[in-house]
């Protein structure tokens, strides 16, 4: 198998065999190539759509009225991998921790392999920490806007910091905090939140703009010219996602 490719022609017959052992479908040389080809480009490997299939026809099949029943397709499979490992991320609670002195474009990459890991159902220590039941509703009073997070407990607020820790592992542009360290006003005092110039500085470390498609590391921009306002607000969204634990799913 090369780099590229994360199932090959002898698995994708081979899946293509245990679907047809439950819909009798016939399987020739171009559904081969293409459910190879769709699966590739999916990034999906040989176990998850192996887990996708059992998944499709052992839940999935059984539902449906008899006569609207429909053979499992690929990009139906590579919907049910992706809920697969959505599960497996919500399972993990997983939470990006920075390394000192790592690049954006060395953070950027190694939380990509750390979360295709988590996906692929390997063990993680960057777990959340829980609250407990007693702190539990204090948080959700904060989340729903009714209490001002000032007034929490300091091991909540701790939690709460540790989500966002993504931002302080830069040195603040505005105040000179160190990486790993909360920002501070003019006057000394510790913010709850970073300056905004640092968290702009952060996700155009980590993070490519989903508006102008600047690459990590690389400014934004609009109609060839250097974006005027910092960086699009959908930039500081995409880079706040990749260390935010995967929500629960509806």
């Amino acid at each position: 198998m090369n780099p590229n490719e994360f199932i090959t022609d002898d698995e994708t017959n081979r899946l293509l065999q245990e679907a047809a052992r439950r819909d009798q479908r016939s399987i020739g040389a171009n559904d081969i190539a293409a459910w190879y080809t769709d699966l590739n480009v999916a990034q999906v490997g040989y176990d998850d759509a192996l887990a996708a299939v059992s998944r499709y026809y052992s839940i999935h099949w059984p539902k449906q009225p008899p006569a609207q029943r429909f053979r499992l397709t690929a990009p139906v499979l590579i919907e049910l991998v992706g809920e697969i490992r959505e599960r497996r991320h919500q399972a993990a609670n997983y939470v990006y921790e920075p390394v000192p002195g790592e690049t954006g474009y060395q953070s950027a990459a190694r939380l990509r392999a750390e979360l295709r890991a988590v996906g692929d159902g390997q063990p993680t220590q960057n777990a959340v920490r829980e609250l407990s039941s007693r702190q539990k509703p204090e948080l959700e009073a904060v989340l729903s806007g009714i209490a001002d997070i000032r007034a929490l407990p300091d091991e909540i607020r701790d939690v709460l910091a540790d989500r966002r820790i993504g931002v302080r592992s830069i040195r603040c542009p505005q105040c000179n905090a160190a990486p790993g360290v909360r920002c501070v006003t003019g006057g000394g005092r510790v913010m709850s939140s970073p300056h905004p110039s640092r968290a702009e500085t952060w996700a155009v470390a980590v993070a490519q703009c989903p508006e102008c498609r600047a690459e990590p590391e690389s400014g934004c921009h609009a109609v060839g010219q250097p974006y005027a306002h910092g960086v699009h607000p959908g930039r500081l969204t995409a880079a706040r996602r990749l260390i935010e634990p995967v929500s629960e799913g509806a």
